[in-house]
């Protein structure tokens, strides 16, 4: 990337293509939107990702309750049963089960839809292009810098 950077310089420098405009210019109209628009779309998705956790978690919970089948439910609701746990306990118990599914969930989402592909792909673009872009800046920015040769 840095031999990018520096054949942009020196090409701008060699054919006197030069230019001094403000960076500020760039962070207003370009990062500043775009940093804003991001940090609200990764809000709504990760509150969507939550909801969608809650949603098959407790789908999961109430399939695992009316089938008992599954192991942990059937340990829950017989076993535990018929060693004289009182229901309430049970039921609690279900609840505990629910609520541990539910944060699998969120914790696999967060694994499996963290980083959207194209704002990943968006980023390398941006940081690829923009020192080629910002050549014209940096030749006119090394123009009051010695070139370290003699005169």
């Amino acid at each position: 990337m840095g031999s990018v950077i520096i054949a942009s310089t020196y090409l701008c420098r060699h054919y006197n293509i030069v230019a001094d405009f403000p960076m500020t210019l760039i962070a207003t109209a370009v990062v500043f939107p775009i940093v804003f628009s991001i940090g609200g779309a990764y809000k709504r998705r990760e509150n969507a990702l939550v909801k969608y956790s809650s949603i098959k978690a407790h789908g999961r919970a109430i399939y695992f309750a009316t089938r008992d089948f599954s192991k942990l439910s059937e340990f829950i609701n017989q076993d535990l049963r018929g060693k004289g746990l009182p229901s309430g306990e049970a039921s609690r118990c279900n609840q505990f089960l629910s609520k541990m599914d539910i944060a699998f969930e969120d914790v696999k989402h967060i694994y499996q839809y963290r980083t959207p592909r194209t704002l990943s792909a968006f980023s390398d673009f941006f940081v690829s292009v923009l020192p080629v872009v910002y050549g014209p800046y940096f030749a006119a920015k090394a123009s009051s810098y010695s070139s370290g040769r003699l005169m």
